[in-house]
């Protein structure tokens, strides 16, 4: 059951999708599962398909630092996880966009 604000959905992919527009954005991890509380961060994988350089996650890091977003945003790379990682959260992620 997706915990996620539809404003704060929309504001998130459509920064994301600026700077990935071609990959997948997954949301995972407590608000994905359900298990949220109010000023729960936001768990984010990018999928572009193959390995996103470092540089390119910590500018999406730095967009929403010092943004008016009321909770933490966290992303990763979804391809640097491990293997175990990446099936749970294709499996019981949410897909935000394909």
């Amino acid at each position: 059951m997706e915990q996620a604000d539809p404003e704060i959905k929309r504001k998130l992919i459509g920064v994301l999708t600026v700077l990935f527009p071609h990959a997948k954005i997954y949301l995972f991890g407590s608000r994905a599962w359900g298990k949220a509380r109010p000023l729960s961060d936001f768990d984010l994988a990018i999928d572009e398909s193959k390995k996103i350089d470092r540089l390119r996650i910590g500018e999406a890091h730095g967009m929403f630092e010092g943004s008016n977003f009321p909770m933490k945003i966290d992303i990763v790379d979804l391809q640097t996880l491990p293997e175990s990682w990446i099936d749970r959260i294709k499996k019981e992620g949410i897909l935000w966009k394909s």
